[in-house]
């Protein structure tokens, strides 16, 4: 999901790019114990018919599920937030405060959407000036890259071709 506060005067702004989260954490726990609840009492079911080992296995799959989920859902809390101004454009990167911090001259910044690097992969969107590059939108549907592009096209210069990865201007 791309979010945009840009003043059409001066082409300045934000843009903040998040993964589309279907679920909210409380939903998400909700279905989850329901999930582990039938699957113990299952479990608990065959252990009381003698088969105990399936009980066990049972156990592990819950805590496999839930710490999968949970990765998931930290994945989700990535955000991308771009602020263009008259000079420079700032890319920073992270959950809940700016892990990776990237800055451009906005003069000399490029936008590139690459192919796929095979047959139906998903084409990559980076913004990159003088050899540096940062890639953007990796966790996007492809119309949301899309339009996120075309959005990044009309305000930044724009590479000729995908080998404008190395970008130098």
């Amino acid at each position: 999901m791309v979010n945009q506060w840009i003043d059409p005067v001066t082409a300045s702004g934000n843009l903040l790019i998040r993964p589309n989260r279907s679920l909210s954490w409380p939903a998400t726990r909700r279905w989850l114990t329901a999930l582990s609840a039938f699957t113990l009492v299952l479990g608990a079911a065959f252990a009381w018919r003698g088969l105990w080992p399936i009980l066990a296995v049972a156990c592990l799959q819950v805590l496999a599920l839930w710490g999968l989920v949970y990765g998931v859902l930290l994945r989700q809390q990535r955000r991308e937030w771009i602020s263009l101004t008259s000079s420079e454009v700032v890319v920073r990167i992270g959950r809940y405060r700016p892990e990776q911090e990237v800055r451009f001259p906005r003069a000399w910044t490029r936008v590139v959407l690459r192919p796929g690097v095979a047959a139906g992969h998903p084409r990559e969107l980076y913004l990159c000036c003088g050899g540096r590059r940062v890639q953007l939108a990796r966790d996007l549907r492809e119309d949301e890259r899309e339009s996120l592009w075309r959005c990044l096209h009309a305000l930044l210069p724009v590479a000729v071709g995908s080998a404008g990865l190395g970008c130098r201007p």
